[in-house]
């Protein structure tokens, strides 16, 4: 609580700080939520539903009462995924004169304390599509064939089923043919999700099935849902194929190809589907809302861990043109949801013709690639992050591309998203690499994922990666984290059909990240593995977390002594100012520290400043603590404490910190953050006029808490 003199002193600083210039800056505020009236803004599309589709509620499945717990029985599938294709209208030639930005640098990765363990082996069916979920304790991994959980601190397999309708989904009612599956770990509920699709061509059935875990032990209870996706357009039917899953603080979002079921023709497009999110958790009934996109292909859905993002992103590959993305954002998931479209402008890329769909392999088959379709989408704070396989700079062969989209005005319905940054990683010589995954840590690191294959290669996993701070578009030195040492004799050119990086929930910081391999018995594998980039492991106290030393000026007094280095350390090597008098309020003396986040603001939860301040000479000293207010332009006061005169121990050791409600204000948009030591000596009636003291700043460092 203020004191009067706290209150009367606070009052002299802002007068004192009205004289100095103010940061230029931009107003923030706070996300707007919905659409200004009048519409989306030019270039925006606003998709109107086509109809509300009313699910549940779920089946309640227990994961105890399965006997085995870990079944390894691989069991042939009947039918194979076939991964069709919808015919693709030439490009346009158009290039924009946009360039990508970098490329793979021949500078060291960073990636460290990396470690693997074997995911699900082969199951049967063809190929494996993994992809993993990462939680406090345990990795959820889903190929076609099985779901399995595993001890993340041992690698072990403590849960393993058949994705099947006796097997996992059993209970749910699905068609006996399932493929497909994807799966996140959603932070903000602490559940995990899993997705797969299931198939009856026969009896013209298309299903998405959605399991929800009932906390952060996938081991227990799990809801699940049986969804109707087929499409419906005039008289022909469609089902939906190769699913994009993903997630922000209110609501799921599910899309996939339309193709035709018998006795139907054409291609349907795309479907997408979002649902609120708080129903799932019980597993109550759900209303989704069906959005139909008849031009568009292979929706990747972003999976968004902050607590702030209004917005569920998507990204695809335009059917018509390679020097652009679309880009959407389904929201409004617990009122009236909305889907808005856009596209971005990108650096030209060529689509592989159909004589580079496969990559050579060494003394095997040529491996499907699987095109040039978005593979894989992740996004913080309206950053969106997004990679697919595209022809090679040069030609002859394929590469990733990779793309950071900025998309927050364009959720707001302010405007189009913009393109931030976009790279490639081109592998030297002979060296293929396709079908990528992105992931991007709280501090805004970025790994991708790959496969590489040439004729002198089997198949490799790959990892490509770049710090935050790295100039734009360049990735290091790619890391071979997996060495594939014979062929996959069985439909060995079925490969992939995707890969999975994620982040771990317990720090914001370490990835994770899931490929196919070629085991030793000659079929397909799994592997797991984790890594970071050098980082301490989130929550401050080094590495990326932790600000430049900050630049030190006078608000209030005379400088004695020092400069900014003075306060890098804790070694008595002072920023030193005198003190001023006040008519008729007493002796005054200010420091600012101006720091600069340590990470892209949108990657911020929130900071805390640590601060050694003393004084010397004076009676009954206070130093009070300030931060600049970004929107309302002020310091506020944040707390107060009596200066001692000696330094050691907890003397003169304090701490300014903000809630990740109040971060938004105290940041700038361009993550400038200020703060205001400062000291007072009021006039006291018995003792008369304060005496001068000089106030010792001798320590300043800036922390932030990462998304």
């Amino acid at each position: 609580m203020l004191n009067s003199t706290h209150l009367r002193s606070a009052a002299a600083v802002i007068a004192f700080s009205l004289a100095i210039p103010a940061f230029a800056q931009r107003s923030l505020g706070l996300p707007q939520q919905g659409i200004p009236s009048g519409g989306p803004s030019q270039g925006v599309t606003e998709i109107k539903p086509m109809g509300t589709i009313q699910i549940g509620p779920a089946v309640v499945d227990n994961t105890d009462n399965y006997f085995p717990q870990v079944d390894l029985s691989a069991r042939q599938k009947p039918v194979f995924p076939e991964n069709p294709r919808p015919p693709m209208p030439p490009f346009s030639t158009i290039d924009k004169g946009i360039t990508y930005n970098g490329g793979t640098t021949t500078r060291p990765s960073t990636a460290d304390d990396r470690s693997r363990f074997p995911g699900i082996n082969f199951t049967g069916s063809l190929p494996p599509d993994p992809d993993i979920a990462v939680g406090p304790d345990h990795v959820v991994q889903v190929v076609n064939g099985a779901v399995a959980f595993f001890d993340k601190a041992t690698g072990a397999t403590v849960f393993q089923q058949a994705d099947s309708p006796s097997g996992f989904w059993s209970g749910t009612g699905a068609p006996s043919f399932i493929f497909d599956p994807k799966a996140f770990f959603d932070q903000e509920s602490g559940r995990f999700f899993i997705v797969e699709l299931a198939l009856d061509e026969t009896n013209l059935i298309s299903r998405v099935l959605i399991a929800v875990s009932d906390d952060a032990d996938p081991r227990g209870t799990w809801f699940k849902y049986n969804i109707d996706s087929k499409l419906i357009v005039d008289s022909n039917q469609y089902w939906l194929d190769y699913p994009g899953f993903g997630f922000n603080k209110d609501g799921v979002v599910f899309s996939g190809n339309m193709f035709a079921l018998p006795g139907s023709s054409g291609f349907g497009g795309a479907l997408a589907v979002s649902l609120p999110k708080a129903p799932m958790l019980t597993g109550a009934a759900v209303t989704g809302t069906r959005f139909h996109l008849p031009d568009d292909f292979t929706i990747q859905i972003g999976k968004t861990n902050d607590t702030t993002s209004s917005a569920v992103y998507g990204v695809a590959r335009p059917l018509g043109g390679g020097s652009a993305l679309a880009v959407f954002a389904f929201k409004d998931f617990t009122t009236t949801p909305v889907a808005l479209k856009s596209t971005v402008s990108v650096p030209l890329w060529n689509q592989l013709p159909g004589s580079l769909q496969r990559a050579p392999s060494k003394d095997g088959p040529r491996l499907d690639i699987i095109s040039d379709r978005m593979m894989s989408t992740m996004a913080r704070n309206g950053r969106i992050f997004t990679a697919h396989t595209v022809l090679a700079t040069g030609g002859g062969k394929s590469m990733v591309a990779w793309y950071e989209i900025d998309g927050l005005e364009f959720a707001q319905g302010l405007g189009q998203p913009t393109l931030v940054q976009a790279g490639n990683v081109n592998l030297p010589g002979a060296d293929w690499a396709y079908q990528p995954s992105i992931g991007v840590n709280a501090i805004g690191d970025v790994s991708l994922v790959y496969t590489r294959s040439s004729s002198e290669i089997f198949a490799d996993v790959m990892l490509s990666t770049r710090k935050a701070a790295d100039p734009d578009g360049e990735t290091s030195a790619p890391v071979l984290l997996f060495a594939s040492t014979r062929n996959n004799t069985i439909n060995a050119f079925r490969w992939g059909d995707y890969s999975d990086v994620e982040i771990d929930p317990v720090d914001g910081i370490t990835f994770w990240g899931t490929n196919e391999i070629i085991n030793g018995t000659g079929t397909w594998g799994t592997v797991i593995e984790t890594w970071n980039l050098g980082n301490d492991g989130g929550g401050g106290g080094g590495g990326n977390n932790v600000a430049a030393p900050p630049t030190v000026s006078v608000l209030l007094g005379t400088l004695l002594s020092g400069d900014a280095s003075s306060v890098e350390f804790k070694d008595r090597t002072y920023y030193e100012v005198n003190s001023s008098f006040v008519e008729g309020a007493g002796t005054y003396a200010g420091v600012i520290l101006d720091f600069a986040l340590p990470a892209a603001k949108e990657s911020v939860r929130s900071f805390s400043i640590d601060v050694t301040a003393l004084r010397r000479s004076g009676r009954r000293v206070t130093g009070m603590f300030f931060l600049w207010n970004y929107r309302t332009n002020r310091w506020e006061y944040f707390s107060a404490k009596p200066l001692g005169t000696r330094d050691g121990g907890d003397y003169g050791d304090y701490v300014v910190g903000v809630t990740q409600q109040q971060f938004s204000d105290f940041a700038s948009s361009g993550g400038a953050v200020r703060l205001l030591v400062r000291s007072h000596e009021s006039i006291n009636r018995f003792r008369g006029e304060p005496r001068a003291h000089d106030l010792r700043v001798d320590f300043g460092q800036l922390t932030i808490v990462p998304r």
